[in-house]
């Protein structure tokens, strides 16, 4: 009985090694790919694999800078006759934000305009002075405690034509300060006019 029992299990043990041996010989003999192939194809997938992957790029706003405040000094009007008046405004072009305080200095030509006086514009304190130049005026201006507007007149300066020519209202020494009287940033623009 024991002889039977163990030649049915060296049997069955036999058969299901040669059926797994021809099972396995059957798939490699079903993988037709060359070995170079073969070879080939796994150095690919090991360079894709093993590549580093890069990070995503975060995306940047372009930030366009704000153009620096400028000055200008426009006469009105702009051709005049000898014995009118006219009225030169000194602007500030963009001109909110930290800014609390603007002085510059104004010359015309002393030969062609003789000044009258000035009248304030907006809030703030304002300051008009001859200058020991001839013709020329030192101007301070302070804003209002929330600032100057985005476009703001610093003052109005009145001029009576006394001789016919090419009049300039030049600008010169333009500064600009924040509230702790440190200087910011800023351009200026001169006028000009015709007297008749």
């Amino acid at each position: 009985m024991r002889a039977r029992t163990a030649a049915r299990v060296v049997a069955i043990f036999a058969l299901t090694s040669a059926g797994w041996l021809a099972g396995s010989a059957g798939a490699a003999d079903s993988d037709t790919t060359p070995p170079a192939a073969r070879t080939r194809a796994q150095a690919a997938a090991h360079r894709v694999n093993s590549k580093p992957r890069r990070k995503a790029a975060l995306f940047q706003p372009h930030i366009v800078p704000q153009p620096a405040p400028q000055f200008l000094a426009i006469a009105d009007p702009y051709s005049l006759k000898v014995g009118s008046r006219v009225v030169v405004t000194v602007r500030l072009l963009g001109g909110s934000g930290s800014a609390r305080g603007a002085a510059f200095h104004l010359t015309t030509n002393p030969s062609l305009l003789r000044f009258v006086g000035s009248r304030p514009t907006g809030g703030g304190a304002l300051l008009v002075q001859p200058s020991s130049v001839d013709g020329e005026l030192v101007i301070y201006r302070s804003s209002v405690p929330e600032g100057f507007a985005q476009t703001e007149s610093l003052v109005e300066l009145e001029y009576e034509a006394i001789s016919s020519g090419n009049a300039t209202a030049l600008l010169t020494e333009a500064r600009l300060f924040d509230a702790s009287s440190k200087e910011l940033k800023a351009s200026y623009e001169s006028g000009s006019l015709i007297i008749e």
